[in-house]
């Protein structure tokens, strides 16, 4: 959630350099501002001085245009993984945790919390996900969610949430 958080502060707000103190003024603690700058520079979407790339943009974006911006995002910063495991999308969390410490040489504690980043990431995305996934609270019940099923489980969770259309 506090990856969530930080793409929509970068996507309405222009912040020249972005920096884990940003993060704390904002109630994120220590560990979470640092871990959420590390991802965002994982992500491609600051230098590792923490001035902002083009990649800013796609979260600007809206529709299929911001879709598509943030799939290239995901397998851009993911394509080690992707490489391995082309359906990384697809894995189950058990396999998706094992494939992170396989490529990614993670400690275990961070894999428990990468793992969650990269299937909202790509529920985010619209790529199929894969069965018992919880996102947001939320635990997928079909085998494989197409990116259309997953919007319109998206949109009208935001609906049964908020009690008025998105």
């Amino acid at each position: 959630s506090r990856l969530q958080e930080a793409l929509k502060l970068l996507a309405r707000r222009s912040i020249s350099q972005v920096t884990p103190q940003e993060f704390t003024v904002r109630n994120f603690s220590k560990s979470d501002a640092f871990q959420t700058v590390t991802a965002l520079k994982f992500l491609g979407l600051i230098n590792n001085d923490g001035t902002r790339t083009d990649n800013i943009t796609k979260l600007q974006l809206v529709g299929e245009e911001r879709t598509k911006g943030l799939q290239e995002l995901v397998k851009s910063a993911y394509s080690k993984l992707f490489a391995t495991a082309p359906d990384a999308n697809k894995l189950s969390r058990q396999d998706l945790y094992n494939e992170f410490l396989a490529v990614y040489h993670i400690s275990p504690r961070l894999a428990t919390t990468v793992v969650p980043a990269f299937v909202w990431l790509c529920s985010e995305a619209g790529f199929e996900i894969s069965t018992g996934v919880e996102i947001k609270n939320r635990k997928i019940t079909k085998k494989l969610q197409t990116p259309h099923e997953t919007k319109a489980i998206r949109k009208s969770l935001n609906y049964t949430l908020s009690g008025r259309p998105n």
